[in-house]
């Protein structure tokens, strides 16, 4: 039992947060992009890759979409995408 509770502890602890998580006004860093190949060269396309950086500029009020800052423009992500954009 002790482990078990251990084990999600530890899971719990080095979650990784992801872009639906963010906060306005913050600046992240993309770690990794998740999920299906399709959606990897969408966000690819839209300049969302490893090690950028991405300003959290507004959220909807019932949390879908949201607007970025990425490359020098704004991007509005839908949940269903931020949530598979790991962050630093």
């Amino acid at each position: 039992m002790l482990t078990v509770i251990r084990f999600q502890l530890k899971r719990s602890v080095f979650k990784n947060k992801n872009l639906k998580e963010a906060k306005i006004n913050e600046t992240v860093f993309v770690k990794k992009v998740i999920g299906k190949t399709s959606l990897k060269i969408r966000l690819a396309e839209l300049g969302i890759t490893k090690d950028v950086e991405v300003f959290v500029k507004k959220i909807a009020p019932f949390g879908s979409p949201l607007q970025v800052f990425v490359r020098g423009y704004n991007l509005c992500i839908g949940l269903d995408e931020a949530k598979n954009i790991l962050l630093k």
